[in-house]
């Protein structure tokens, strides 16, 4: 469902103005899909999961949680680390969610193939769609 909530040509269809009731311009709805997209989650992910395959990994750790925490937002992430902050310490996913979270790291990785295969090209177009996909 996220690819359809951040598709300009199905958003166009309900997008309206919470005052007036008109349908907002394309580009304002562009514009809306472009930022949606421009801090994705997913790096943030995976950082998250690779801490969490070293934490409850090799036992005992070789530096501590934020210097590991540290070493992989720096690899992994597009804006370096800030000395002196421990946000690993606010990710609840560590401690009691098992694989549920992998699982969901999956679940969005065969909705965005579908998307691609399936409704990229028309979204609204369901009888090409089911013949695309079938």
């Amino acid at each position: 469902m996220e690819f359809f909530a951040t598709d300009p040509r199905v958003i166009r269809l309900f997008a309206k103005h919470f005052r007036t009731g008109k349908l907002l311009p394309m580009e304002a709805i562009k514009k809306y899909c472009k930022a949606s997209n421009m801090f994705s989650a997913t790096e943030m992910q995976i950082v998250y999961s690779i801490l969490s395959q070293k934490l409850h990994g090799k036992n005992p750790l070789e530096k501590s949680t934020t210097e590991l925490y540290a070493e992989i937002h720096n690899q992994y992430m597009g804006v370096p680390y800030v000395e002196g902050t421990a946000p690993h310490l606010r990710i609840g996913h560590l401690n009691g969610y098992g694989a549920r979270y992998y699982s969901y790291l999956m679940s969005r990785a065969v909705a965005s193939t579908i998307w691609q295969q399936c409704f990229k090209e028309d979204p609204l177009d369901r009888w090409v769609t089911i013949l695309r996909c079938s």
